[in-house]
């Protein structure tokens, strides 16, 4: 019955996307969390948003044939059109060549490519269709609202899951006194990583229309309210950094924000929030430390593997002999987007990957426009929720983190 309904589904998907390309952008955008349906293809394990994906390059490849053509006489002439894409292409091509030789590196050559496939060739894929499809203002704020209204079910399931504990993986989150949501994701932190960057794009879209405005506040009230349900430290202190950040930039709201640090300040140091805040930001507490740990044992598994790092979906392997507390499991990253770039991707991959971000902050930070303001928030969330956590490895998460390229490139 499941493979009649993928079938069904996928045809009707097709369908849709050969009648406008971007008909299958915004269904994939819409649907991230796809990444969860699984199943296999000749054999092949494959999930619906890898097979929306690939769907959707296929039949892009097949409408610009006739461009390919084009572009192929202009190479043989030395001359390529210029595009957004280009400006990153060198950043691109080192990731690429980094990732690809990070696959030999691992033990696990078959989880390597699942891993590369996964999270680098088909997110590349869906940046090269989006900068090519996605082309009026009308067309980003399609793509925004698919991604803002992909996170309502995931939060209102996750709100839902707060009062009664329904479908939580993990018995001790599950119990009441200590409960975490985790939506429809197999750990809290993952509700935090997919929403908190999306969040600033509801100014993109805040509008005079009464309708409107009430559906994006229920986004951002669902979506603070899922990321505290899940107790995710990280996430809320990225939110409130950027936002205070931009609330110090901006004139007008100078004042505010400065205020906001003020009465911040006080909570924190002179109520009991002040132990709980320190175990947290000052690695104190149980996690903190267990992060502090990690690190550590990465980076003298690092100093024998500088180049090449650990290899991709090897980490847990290439840790064992350095991991210090024998009562802790072996994560699968260490929560730090940089020493998982790192460790997976080799120091070339870890360049790459500061490389666009540069680039990135390069195209927006100085751009007054509203939606370059925005992305510019998001990318910093995620690089602030980053440094404790892994907001790129994984299906969903990488796909987000070429969209705000794809909307960065297209500005």
């Amino acid at each position: 019955m499941f493979k009649l309904l993928l079938v069904i589904f996928f045809i009707l998907f097709a369908w849709l996307t050969t009648r406008r390309i971007l008909n299958g952008l915004l269904l994939i955008v819409a649907f991230l969390p796809s990444y969860l349906l699984r199943f296999q293809l000749a054999g092949v394990p494959i999930t619906v948003l890898e097979g929306m994906i690939l769907i959707t390059t296929l039949i892009w490849i097949i409408q610009h044939r006739n461009d390919w053509k084009k572009i192929g006489a202009s190479a043989i002439n030395g001359k390529l059109p210029r595009a957004p894409y280009n400006r990153w292409f060198a950043a691109t091509l080192l990731l690429l060549i980094a990732t690809t030789v990070s696959i030999f590196v691992s033990t696990d050559i078959r989880a390597a490519t699942g891993i590369w496939k996964a999270y680098f060739i088909e997110p590349l894929l869906f940046f090269s269709v989006f900068i090519s499809t996605v082309k009026t203002d009308a067309d980003k704020k399609q793509i925004v609202w698919a991604l803002l209204l992909g996170t309502l079910p995931i939060t209102i399931f996750a709100i839902i899951q707060k009062f009664t504990g329904w479908l939580i993986p993990n018995p001790f989150w599950q119990a009441e006194e200590t409960r975490r949501v985790t939506g429809f994701f197999n750990y809290p932190n993952a509700v935090a990583l997919y929403v908190a960057p999306l969040l600033p794009l509801t100014i993109y879209l805040w509008n005079n229309r009464l309708t409107q405005k009430i559906l994006l506040v229920i986004i951002i009230v669902s979506g603070v309210l899922a990321i505290i349900f899940a107790q995710s430290t990280g996430a809320l202190i990225a939110l409130a950094g950027t936002a205070i950040l931009f609330g110090l930039i901006n004139k007008k709201m100078r004042l505010y924000a400065i205020g906001a640090v003020i009465i911040a300040a006080i909570i924190f140091l002179a109520t009991p929030l002040k132990q709980p805040f320190a175990n947290e930001v000052l690695f104190q507490g149980v996690s903190g430390q267990l992060r502090l740990n990690m690190w550590g044992e990465t980076v003298e598994m690092l100093k024998t593997h500088p180049i090449l790092g650990a290899g991709l979906a090897n980490y847990q392997t290439a840790i064992a002999p350095w991991h210090i507390l024998k009562w802790a499991e072996i994560y699968l990253y260490p929560h730090n987007i940089f020493i998982t770039f790192w460790s997976e991707t080799g120091i070339f991959g870890l360049i790459a990957f500061i490389c666009l971000i540069i680039l990135f902050f390069k195209k927006t930070i100085f751009n007054r426009t509203t939606l370059a303001k925005v992305l510019v928030a998001s990318m910093l969330i995620l690089l602030i929720h980053g440094l404790v956590d892994v907001p790129y490895f994984k299906n969903d998460l990488a796909v987000i983190f070429w969209t705000f390229f794809g909307l960065a490139a297209l500005i």
